[in-house]
C-alpha cells in the first residue's frame, strides 16, 4: 500500500532515489523495467476516482448546474453550500478556480476520507484542497468541502467554503423572507435578542421596518454580498438602490443568524445605525401607550425617568388626556436619533405623538421616556403631556392658596419671574393685607383649559370676576406665570389685567410702608431706588418724621395703579401741499417709563413713582397733592431736607459750647421714643434720678437737650439756641397716630 501512495507523489527518478535513500533490499532495487512500469500506472489507476469526482464538480461548477453539483457532494455540501435555488450566484462570488487541474498530492486521512491537493494553471501555482468522503461500500467519492486560502491582513488563512456559503445563503434567506413580509420566517431567521424585540412590534410597524430596511420589494437574481467571518461573527454587506445593507450575523445551534441590521442610506434621513437599537426605541414607545390604556401607572415608570413620572404622571388621572393604543398608530413610526437622545414620532387618526428619550447614565443602551408631545391636527394646537395632566390642578391649588395667602404654595408653585417681582420681595404681614382685585376666590370654578404647546390657559369664574391663569411648561414643572384678570376701563371697554405686573407694583410701596412702621431705614435697600436709598435711608438711622406721611396715606388703601405707555405708532395718509397722498407716520410716546401707585385720602392724594431698576419696580418718590396748594409735595426732597436740618442743628450745638450729657442708664428717666405720637414731648428726668455724667450722648433724639436738674435750665438752652440762629426750627419728634390707623393692625381697603 505503501509502495502505491509514493508512486503517486513522485516520477521514476524520485522512485529509484527513494529506495536508494531508504536502502531498500537490492532485491527490489533491481527490478525490472517492466515492473516499474506496472507500478507508475497503477498508481495514476489509484487517483481516477479522485480525479473523476473532481472533474464533475468543477464541470457543475463552471456549467452552474446545482443538480450536477449535487450529485457529486454529501449532504453536509449541499444543506449548507447548495440550499438556495441561487446557490451558484453565491458559489460565483467565491471565485473558485476553474480550467485544467492536476491532483499534486493525495492525503488518505482513513478509509473513507482523503484530502487531495490540486494545482490550476500551467505553473499549478493557484492551489486548493478538496476533502472528498466515500461512503465505504461503493467506493464513491463526493466533495464534503473544499479549502481556500484567503489573505487577512497580513496573515493568509484557510477557510471552507460551506461556511462563506452558509453565510451568504442566510443573509440572502433573510433577506428574502423580509422582502415578502413574511414575519414568521423574519423572525425564525433572526437571533433570540433581535426575535424578541421584533416579535413586540404590532404588524404595520414591523412591515413598515421592514421595507425601511430592505427597500422596495423586488425579486432579483442580483445578490452579490460581501462577507467578512470572524470566528461565530459575521459581517454581510449589501449593495441595494437605496443604500447598503449591513448584516451583523452570529452562528448558533441553529446556524447563522441576523443579530442586527444597519442601513447606509444614501441620504442621514434614511439611514439606520442600528434596527436593534431602533426597535427597542419604538418598543419603549409601545409599552407607554399599551400602560396608558391600562391606567398601570407602575408599568409607566418602569419605562419613564424618575423626574418625569414625579412631575406629571404619578399624581395625574390618566383618563383626562386620551392616548392611542400600540394597534391604533400608523405603521409609520419615526425613529430621530442624536448623541444622548431618541425623538420617536407617532400618528394616530387625530393626532401626532412625540415622545422623547434619553439615555440611562448608567447603561447607556437603555431608554426612557422624558418628555411627550402632543399634537392635534384638528386644533392646530401643540401642548405637553404634562401640561395637559397637571396644568388644571395646579391651577387649581394656586388660586386656592392666593386666597388663604399661603406663602409657601404660592412661592413653590410660581415661575422664577413671577416670584422674583412679587413674593419674593413681600414678607407674610404684607402678603396678608395686600390688596389683590379679585373677589370671592374661595368659589372660583374652572370654566375651561386651552393648550398651546408650553403655554396652558385655564378660564376661572369667581363671583362676577374672570380671570385666567396663565402656565408656562418649564423642564417638565407647570408653574403659574401670570393671572389674567378681565376688567372694564374707564371707556368701558374689556381689557386684561396682568397679577403678576398689579403685584410687582404694590408690593414694594406696602413693603416700604412696613419698614416705617417698624423704624428701619436699611431695610429699604431693595424696595427704593439706588438714588433715594443713598440720599435718604442710607444717611439716618431711624425713619425721617416725613416719611410718616407716606406711611398715613398707604394705611387709608384703595390704591390705583398706572402703568407706563408703551410708544406706540400709527401711519395715516395725507395730502401735502401738491395736493399727493403722502404716508406720515406718527409716534405717541412718554418721556418717563414710570408706574405710579395712587393713594387718595380725605384731603390729599399721593402718587408714588416707581421707576424699573435690576429687572424690578422700585420706589423712587411720593408726591402729595392737597387741594390748597398748588405745588406738590415731594417727600423724597422733604426727607432730605428734614435729615440735613438734624445735622445742622447738632453743628450749632456743637458749635455753642453747651454741655450735652448722656441720660443715665435708668430707663424711667428717659421718655422713649413713641411710633407716631403727635404731640412734642421734651424728655425729662424723673426726680431722684441717677445720671451719668461721664457718658456722651451719643443717641441724635437726645442731642437738643441736655440733662438737667430743673426744668428751667432746659428751658434757657433752648432760649440760647434760639437767638444763635432763629432761621433754624427744632426737629419735632415723631407723631402720635391713632391705632386704628396703624397699617399692620388694620386689613386694607381693597378695590
Amino acid at each position: 500500500m505503501r509502495l502505491f501512495q509514493f508512486a503517486t507523489r513522485f516520477d521514476a527518478r524520485s522512485f529509484k532515489q527513494f529506495f536508494f535513500e531508504k536502502k531498500i533490499a537490492l532485491s527490489v532495487y533491481h527490478l525490472t523495467l517492466p515492473v516499474v512500469l506496472g507500478l507508475l500506472v497503477c498508481s495514476g489507476c489509484a487517483n481516477i476516482h479522485e480525479k473523476q469526482t473532481i472533474t464533475a464538480f468543477q464541470t457543475g461548477l463552471e456549467a452552474g448546474n446545482l443538480e450536477l453539483l449535487r450529485e457529486n457532494t454529501t449532504s453536509h455540501f449541499a444543506s449548507k453550500a447548495l440550499r438556495h435555488p441561487q446557490a451558484d450566484d453565491a458559489l460565483a462570488q467565491l471565485k473558485l478556480p476553474e480550467g485544467e487541474f492536476e491532483i499534486l498530492n493525495v492525503e488518505d486521512v482513513s478509509e473513507t476520507e482523503k484530502k487531495v491537493t490540486v494545482g490550476f494553471g500551467k505553473e499549478k501555482k493557484r492551489k486548493i484542497m478538496y476533502r472528498l468522503l466515500s461512503d465505504g461500500k461503493k467506493k464513491q467519492w463526493k466533495v464534503d468541502d473544499i479549502y481556500l486560502r484567503q489573505r487577512k491582513g497580513k496573515k493568509i488563512i484557510v477557510m471552507p467554503i460551506t461556511d462563506q456559503m452558509d453565510v451568504l445563503l442566510s443573509a440572502r434567506e433573510f433577506f428574502d423572507s423580509w422582502s415578502e413580509g413574511d414575519r414568521q420566517r423574519v423572525l425564525a431567521s433572526s437571533s433570540p435578542k433581535l426575535k424578541e424585540a421584533l416579535e413586540k412590534l404590532p404588524p404595520s410597524v414591523l412591515a413598515y421596518n421592514i421595507s425601511l430596511v430592505v427597500g422596495k420589494a423586488e425579486r432579483t437574481k442580483s445578490f452579490r454580498p460581501e462577507a467578512h467571518i470572524n470566528g461565530d461573527k459575521a459581517v454581510v454587506k449589501l449593495n441595494r438602490p437605496h443604500g447598503t445593507i449591513e448584516f451583523s450575523m452570529e452562528q448558533s445551534e441553529a446556524g447563522w443568524q441576523v443579530s442586527d441590521l444597519a442601513l447606509i442610506g444614501r441620504d442621514k434621513e434614511s439611514r439606520v445605525a442600528s434596527l436593534m437599537q431602533r426597535v427597542e426605541i419604538i418598543n419603549q414607545a409601545m409599552v407607554f401607550l399599551e400602560a396608558w390604556q391600562q391606567n398601570d401607572k407602575a408599568k409607566l415608570k418602569q419605562v419613564t425617568f424618575d423626574k418625569f413620572y414625579t412631575a406629571g404622571l404619578g399624581p395625574a388621572k390618566l383618563s383626562d388626556v386620551p392616548l392611542p393604543s400600540s394597534f391604533e398608530v400608523e405603521g409609520k413610526v419615526d425613529v430621530k436619533l442624536s448623541e444622548l437622545r431618541a425623538d420617536v414620532i407617532l400618528n394616530d387618526q387625530k393626532q401626532t405623538i412625540q415622545m422623547t428619550l434619553k439615555q440611562d447614565k448608567e447603561n447607556p443602551d437603555e431608554y426612557f421616556i422624558a418628555d411627550v408631545t402632543l399634537y392635534n391636527m384638528e386644533k392646530q394646537q401643540t401642548l405637553s403631556l404634562i401640561s395637559a395632566l397637571t396644568a388644571r390642578p395646579v391651577a387649581e391649588l394656586f388660586v386656592a392658596a392666593l386666597a388663604q395667602r399661603d406663602a409657601k404654595m404660592l412661592q413653590h408653585n410660581t415661575t422664577r419671574d413671577f416670584h422674583g417681582k412679587t413674593w419674593s420681595r413681600a414678607s407674610k404681614q404684607t402678603l396678608a393685607i395686600l390688596p389683590i382685585p379679585l373677589n370671592d376666590l374661595k368659589n372660583a370654578h374652572l370654566l375651561e383649559t386651552k393648550f398651546q404647546g408650553e403655554v396652558t390657559r385655564v378660564l376661572f369664574a369667581a363671583g362676577s370676576d374672570q380671570f385666567t391663569v396663565v402656565l408656562h411648561d418649564q423642564g417638565g414643572r407647570v408653574l403659574v406665570d401670570d393671572i389674567l384678570i378681565d376688567k372694564k376701563n374707564d371707556m368701558d371697554l374689556n381689557q386684561q389685567l396682568s397679577l403678576k405686573n398689579h403685584l410687582a407694583a404694590i408690593v414694594p410701596v406696602y413693603e416700604l410702608a412696613a419698614s416705617i412702621h417698624n423704624d428701619q431705614p436699611r431695610q429699604t435697600v431693595r424696595l427704593v431706588t439706588d438714588d433715594f436709598y443713598s440720599r435718604v435711608f442710607s444717611m439716618t438711622k431711624t425713619m425721617p418724621e416725613t416719611a410718616y406721611t407716606f406711611l398715613t396715606h398707604v394705611s387709608a388703601g384703595h390704591p390705583k395703579i398706572t402703568f407706563p405707555k408703551s410708544e406706540k405708532h400709527s401711519s395715516k395718509n395725507k395730502k401735502n401741499k401738491k395736493g399727493k397722498q403722502e404716508l406720515v407716520i406718527e409716534f405717541n410716546t412718554t418721556d418717563k417709563q414710570e408706574t405710579l401707585v395712587t393713594f387718595a385720602g380725605n384731603n390729599s392724594v399721593m402718587n408714588v413713582r416707581l421707576i424699573e431698576e435690576d429687572g424690578l419696580l422700585r420706589v423712587n418718590d411720593a408726591l402729595i397733592n392737597t387741594p390748597n396748594s398748588d405745588v406738590a409735595q415731594r417727600l423724597k426732597q422733604e426727607m432730605r431736607m428734614e435729615l440735613a436740618d438734624k445735622r445742622t442743628q447738632r453743628g450749632i450745638q456743637l458749635a455753642s459750647g453747651i454741655s450735652r450729657k448722656a441720660p443715665a442708664k435708668d430707663n424711667s428717666a428717659i421718655p422713649m421714643k413713641t411710633a407716631y405720637s403727635s404731640n412734642p414731648a421734651v424728655p425729662s428726668a424723673k426726680p431722684g434720678a441717677n445720671h451719668s455724667n461721664n457718658l456722651p450722648l451719643q443717641n441724635a433724639l437726645y442731642e437738643q437737650y441736655e440733662v438737667a436738674k430743673s426744668p428751667q435750665t432746659i428751658k434757657q438752652a433752648r432760649h440760647s439756641l434760639l437767638l444763635k440762629n432763629s432761621n433754624t426750627t427744632s426737629p419735632r419728634p415723631p407723631r402720635q397716630h391713632n391705632i386704628k390707623e396703624h397699617l399692620l393692625l388694620q386689613p386694607i381697603p381693597i378695590q
